[in-house]
């Protein structure tokens, strides 16, 4: 297993090189292909151990499925770390003590100041791996009270201790106007602005929104968004943006509308959200991510604010105007 980390990120490598001659050649013609997926380092690992310890195929890709995809890349660095520390020590990465593991633990925290989260997903993350070869050694009750421990010594505390004013944001889009003499690239970033703000979801959520599953009415546009989000335990979740007649200068439906008229010609892709440059192919949640920290940034926004924020300003925000909780 530990062999496999180069060979992981070579084939990883190869197939990022190999997507963009995919993606030209489906260009000659005027379709929706499947984009590739490219599997996570940890992800490839956790493959390996199953199948070395004599686990079918079939039983592994099911077994490998209980898992989010975005799991495994948050994952990968931690399963990195603890392949380096391990040849350091020069000890086995699976017939480990509870003592090397206790050592690796805190040697981490110190290093990367981590918080008491990012320390249970490097725990959830060597046990992908362990319980891939039986091995039994995050069960110990050293490692249990030792992050017993940790959850009394470091402080759990929210990302941003303060929200950001929606109306900024708001404000800001109304001089983005009219959709028709708005760039590529600002009708874009409109439109991402403008989903995020009126329903509240994930920048992830986004990316998944797929027009072979979109439905589009008078005053509403839906979605089934069909892959497994971060928030869903099963498929299918459906997005719905309504229109806002009040002020169409901040009406998600009419700036979707105009967003597929003006991607048409050159849409080669089933996703909502694509790049402003050829080959014009699906937005990456980073892209999509950083679109909406440029907005964010442009209204006066903080830098400390990430893409995220969007997410606690308006539920926040609705939640100062009275909107009942269910309903956020």
């Amino acid at each position: 297993v530990p062999n496999s980390v180069t060979s992981c990120n070579r084939h990883t490598s190869k197939d990022s090189g190999n997507s963009t001659n995919t993606t030209t050649q489906t260009q000659t013609r005027k379709t929706t292909p499947v984009d590739r997926k490219i599997e996570s380092t940890s992800h490839i690992i956790v493959k390996h151990a199953y199948m070395a310890a004599g686990i079918s195929t079939d039983v592994v890709q099911a077994i490998l499925r209980s898992r989010k995809d975005v799991t495994y890349s948050q994952y990968d660095t931690y399963i990195t770390q603890w392949f380096s520390f391990c040849r350091q020590r020069q000890v086995d990465s699976i017939s480990i003590s509870v003592t090397d593991v206790l050592d690796f633990f805190q040697l981490t925290l110190e290093q990367r100041q981590l918080g008491f989260s990012a320390m249970m997903t490097l725990r959830a993350a060597l046990n992908a791996l362990f319980e891939a070869t039986d091995c039994t050694v995050l069960q110990s009750p050293h490692i249990s009270r030792y992050f017993q421990g940790l959850g009394h010594m470091l402080p759990r505390r929210s990302k941003y201790s303060q929200v950001w004013d929606p109306q900024l944001v708001l404000n800001f889009l109304k001089s983005w106007s009219p959709a028709s003499k708005l760039s590529l690239s600002q009708l874009t970033m409109k439109t991402l602005l403008l989903a995020l703000l009126m329903t509240g979801q994930r920048v992830q959520t986004m990316w998944a929104l797929d027009t072979e599953h979109m439905n589009i009415g008078a005053s509403h546009i839906t979605f089934e968004v069909r892959d497994s989000l971060k928030h869903t335990k099963r498929h299918n979740t459906t997005v719905k943006f309504s229109a806002f007649p009040a002020d169409c200068r901040l009406c998600v439906v009419t700036y979707i509308k105009h967003y597929l008229k003006r991607t048409n010609p050159t849409r080669y892709s089933r996703f909502l959200f694509l790049i402003t440059q050829k080959p014009f192919t699906r937005a990456s949640r980073a892209t999509l991510s950083r679109r909406t920290k440029f907005i964010l940034h442009k209204a006066g926004i903080s830098t400390e604010f990430g893409s995220h924020s969007t997410r606690a300003a308006v539920s926040s925000a609705a939640f100062d105007a009275g909107v009942p909780v269910q309903t956020i």
